[in-house]
């Protein structure tokens, strides 16, 4: 048995925020939240191309990361080998980068020509609800809804 065979809508909204600024002001209230869920309903991936992914940008990008991390285990090492001269610490640092520029731009090149053309672009990808449902425990329902002004309301539950 889950939290919601035993709960009933007392709040509908069209947004996470709003939904959530509920669960807040009946926090603030102290109301005992943990009687509460937020159901999102109606959800649907979206996903936002944000542009081409070419074999250039694909190696590029992953040049960037393995310099990024390059350094960062360039400056690790120097810094545990603690060496007296600085040349040879800079000259340390340098080659990680450049070893993590290389190994990095090969991965990209790598990975794009695996892909043989499929999914030739960059994405960000979300989930979005049309809905967001506030659940609360029968015994606390009442009080939630008078808290929150939603006493006569009904919900559909079947959807």
């Amino acid at each position: 048995m889950t939290m919601l065979d035993s709960s009933t809508i007392v709040a509908e909204r069209r947004s996470y925020e709003d939904a959530q600024a509920d669960v807040d002001r009946l926090s603030d209230e102290g109301f005992p939240v943990a009687s509460l869920a937020i159901v999102s309903r109606d959800l649907r991936m979206v996903e936002d191309i944000t542009g081409r992914r070419d074999l250039m940008r694909a190696v590029t990008e992953r040049a960037w990361a393995g310099a990024f991390i390059g350094l960062w285990i360039g400056l690790l090492v120097s810094i545990l080998a603690s060496s007296e001269e600085d040349v040879s610490m800079w000259a340390a640092l340098l080659s990680w980068v450049a070893t993590g520029i290389v190994v990095g731009g090969v991965l990209g090149l790598v990975s794009h020509l695996a892909q043989r053309g499929r999914r030739d672009f960059s994405s960000v990808g979300r989930i979005e609800a049309d809905r967001y449902e506030i659940w609360c425990e029968l015994e606390d329902a009442e009080r939630a809804r008078a808290a929150l002004g939603t006493t006569g309301m009904t919900f559909d539950r079947s959807s």
